[in-house]
């Protein structure tokens, strides 16, 4: 299930690009699912993990794409990490959901991801808000919930504590 926590919060990953080529793993990108969302969101052909033909029909390092797509792969390959949704487009939103239906999830949003056009859509939408608990299940409910939402200038989330997060313990600085 997709975790949403509606703020910033110091413990994501909110740099994709320098994050990503430190704890990537080269089959990664033998995966067809990441082919694919690298395909649709950059419009690039992965060849391998070096290489891939962009939308110019140009070779390129495959480590090149954008962060938008780094943090979908993080988000997918990573799951226990804490992903800065602020690094993706709205291009991304689909995939974001499909990553929240295949296992538990975990990423910050600053601001509306557009994951639908129609934003009273009552067409299904599971995800959870980490800063209530509550449990979204239209996409209605999750823009009502975004936009009524106070926002916590606090940043921090005690609640992660709580989580399965390897990364975060009790009194650990990151």
């Amino acid at each position: 299930m997709l975790n949403i926590w509606f703020s910033r919060c110091k413990l994501a990953v909110r740099r994709p690009d320098d994050t990503f080529p430190m704890i990537y793993y080269r089959e990664w990108f033998d995966d067809p699912f990441v082919k694919n969302m690298v395909l649709d969101v950059d419009k690039t052909k992965v060849i391998n993990y070096q290489s891939s033909i962009d939308y110019l029909d140009q070779p390129m390092d495959t480590l090149k794409i954008s962060g938008g797509v780094k943090s979908l792969i993080l988000l997918y390959k990573m799951p226990n990490l804490l992903i800065s949704g602020n690094s993706m487009g709205d291009n991304c939103a689909k995939w974001v959901l499909e990553i929240g239906k295949m296992h538990d999830c975990f990423m910050t949003l600053s601001y509306d991801m557009k994951f639908t056009e129609d934003i009273t859509s009552t067409e299904e939408m599971i995800c959870r808000v980490m800063n209530t608990g509550q449990l979204i299940t239209t996409f209605r409910d999750y823009y009502y919930t975004y936009y009524g939402f106070p926002r916590d200038k606090d940043e921090r989330l005690p609640e992660l504590l709580d989580l399965p997060y390897p990364l975060v313990r009790e009194g650990e600085v990151l």
